[in-house]
């Protein structure tokens, strides 16, 4: 009888230890504290191990048992565990980290905004401010193609005479060490892609003869970009300049002034438009040598598809609106009415 109790009672033992067990690897996949809603950033490099990346969360109190991280992954299907930058908090289940981990993060580096209308010396100081890339050495990459070509063979165009113009717009990750070739690949990477995607490369033959090669395009583009205050006027700058072009009338942009002088106030004085450059499109006619800055896809669209019109002129008002005119002396006339006397 006394046997029997004893074996009774190590049979109670093993039951009560199995369920408080369950319960207890139950509980590991619980928030580590439901109450912590603070953030915390976790960096998972690429090529991390799924036990790496278990003692990062465990070691920032993401998780409470590594072992548990990985059985839950596997038996639940998400164990595709990205790199990336992450924010969490001891607040979220692991179900919850999981499926972050297995979306994937924003990507590792700093964080930089090319905007639209850059110019290369431009991209070369924000890089620079950022500590990323030495200025100088980033310019003189940029001005020769041959660096790049054999890569990104679209510059292998002899019309294109260097990157400027080429760095397309848009937000990059850069981490810190990433050498100022890298960077410009990284960069031309995105130009080539988005280029692709939008047949960029596809010139109409209503261009012809004024632009018959994507230099001619991209430098088009980029007049219109930085005259355009709004995307919805691009097609319309865009075909007054097609239609001086016909007629062997100088562009008369401001923008390719102060591409020259580097200074930028919005009008140009007639001095400034006495520069001898071949970027001066008040003193020589036809395009520039090459883009002014780096156009979005929407500005070379607005090239492809410009607006076919009698105007010859525009003005832009001090609201950024801009007055269209067929003739030089109604031009004159919606300047004197916005600015006085010109």
């Amino acid at each position: 009888m006394r046997i029997r109790n004893i074996f009774l009672a190590i049979v109670l033992i093993l039951v009560i230890a199995g369920v408080g067990g369950f319960f207890y690897i139950n509980t590991l996949k619980d928030p580590v504290n439901a109450q912590d809603t603070t953030k915390k950033e976790i960096t998972i490099e690429s090529g991390s191990s799924g036990g790496q990346i278990a003692k990062i969360l465990k070691d920032n109190g993401l998780i409470k048992d590594e072992n548990y991280f990985l059985f839950y992954a596997n038996q639940n299907k998400l164990a595709n565990l990205k790199s990336g930058v992450y924010e969490m908090s001891p607040s979220q289940n692991l179900e919850e980290i999981l499926k972050m981990l297995n979306t994937g993060g924003r990507p590792i580096g700093e964080k930089v905004t090319i905007i639209e209308g850059t110019t290369v010396a431009q991209i070369a100081d924000l890089l620079s401010s950022k500590g990323l890339a030495d200025k100088q050495r980033f310019i003189s990459l940029a001005s020769d193609k041959s660096l790049f070509s054999s890569e990104f063979t679209f510059l292998q165009d002899q019309s294109i005479v260097s990157l400027e113009g080429f760095l397309y717009p848009e937000t990059y990750f850069i981490r810190n060490g990433t050498s100022e070739e890298d960077i410009i690949r990284m960069i031309l990477t995105q130009t080539k892609e988005i280029y692709e995607q939008n047949n960029v490369f596809d010139i109409p033959q209503n261009l012809s003869p004024y632009i018959t090669n994507i230099n001619q395009l991209i430098s088009l583009a980029s007049i219109v970009e930085k005259e355009s205050s709004s995307k919805e006027y691009s097609p319309r700058i865009a075909g007054v300049f097609i239609k001086r072009l016909g007629m062997n009338m100088p562009l008369g942009s401001c923008p390719t002034v102060e591409y020259i002088t580097g200074i930028h106030r919005g009008r140009v004085t007639y001095e400034e438009t006495q520069i001898d450059s071949p970027f001066n499109t008040y003193k020589y006619k036809g395009l520039t040598p090459s883009p002014i800055c780096t156009p979005t896809v929407e500005s070379i669209n607005a090239v492809k598809n410009f607006e076919n019109t009698d105007y010859l002129y525009f003005v832009a008002k001090l609201d950024g609106t801009l007055v269209f005119t067929k003739t030089y002396e109604e031009h004159l006339a919606a300047t004197k009415e916005i600015f006085g006397e010109y």
